[in-house]
């Protein structure tokens, strides 16, 4: 059953948006605030966007966990040759900076991936 209010959601909403008051909607369109708010939380339900399925949403947080894994192993990895390289151009350094990048890189990774992981997931599946 559709409301009196349907055929002035437009004009309902543009009131409330530029700061009308509810009590001031429902009397300009002579409803009591009640029928306002119940119509009110019935425009949110409709316009709510279905939600994802669980399966949807963990494929999503792995995707999301699988990309930032790579970005972060690329990116460190990246910084910490550019450092390594500038030590053994400056003499500090007499070994491998390549291999030393390598295993500066794999540590920071288990050391800061097991606790970024989880917030990921919990923020995804929000």
């Amino acid at each position: 059953m559709a409301s009196k209010l349907d055929k002035h959601k437009e004009e309902i909403m543009e009131l409330l948006n530029r700061g009308a008051t509810k009590t001031y909607v429902a009397s300009h369109f002579s409803v009591n605030r009640a029928t306002l708010y119940w119509w009110l939380q019935n425009q949110k339900k409709d316009n709510r966007p279905a939600e994802k399925p669980v399966e949807e949403l963990k494929k999503e947080a792995d995707r999301i966990v699988l990309d930032l894994r790579n970005s972060f192993r690329n990116e460190a990895y990246r910084l910490f040759a550019r450092e390594m390289e500038d030590l053994e151009n400056s003499g500090l350094w007499l070994g491998n900076g390549h291999h030393a990048a390598q295993r500066m890189t794999a540590k920071l990774m288990e050391l800061v991936l097991p606790v970024l992981e989880p917030i990921i997931r919990r923020e995804v599946m929000r």
